[in-house]
């Protein structure tokens, strides 16, 4: 319900007979007005929630809790089922989700480059960036 009265968007299975069939269904652009508080609850929680599964998960695994370690699976299980049911209802989500990938991989390179290190590698020649004794002499020690 919430999916569908905050963000627009909602999905089921629908049984024929034997066969079965998922629908993900989200309202046209431009049908409904989207309060962006609402957007970014909605959208922080379901991702946070099959997290914080997760991190009772392995407290479950750190404390020898083996019984509690099926009702935890079957919540991270449920959740991430939500999850990407509602991912795969918004082209909304899946584009912010391509854009933060491609954004992380420009600054990944673009610091690799800054830091000369794709040069170094080239080049087989170590990077003098950030060095303090660049152009000075080291001191020599005698050793009597």
């Amino acid at each position: 319900i919430t999916g569908r009265l905050l963000v627009g968007l909602r999905w089921w299975n629908k049984v024929d007979g034997e066969t079965t069939r998922w629908i993900f269904e989200s309202a046209p652009d431009g049908s409904r007005v989207q309060n962006k508080f609402d957007h970014w609850v909605f959208w922080t929680v379901l991702y946070a929630t099959p997290l914080v599964w997760a991190v009772l998960f392995l407290g479950g695994l750190l404390k020898f809790a083996f019984g509690w370690l099926i009702t935890v699976s079957m919540g991270m299980a449920l959740s991430g089922a939500n999850l990407y049911g509602y991912w795969k209802c918004s082209s909304d989500q899946k584009r912010q989700l391509q854009e933060m990938v491609s954004r992380s991989a420009e600054y990944g390179v673009s610091s690799a480059l800054r830091s000369n290190y794709f040069m170094s590698l080239l080049t087989g020649k170590k990077s003098d960036i950030g060095s303090a004794t660049q152009g000075q002499q080291q001191p020599q020690q005698n050793v009597v």
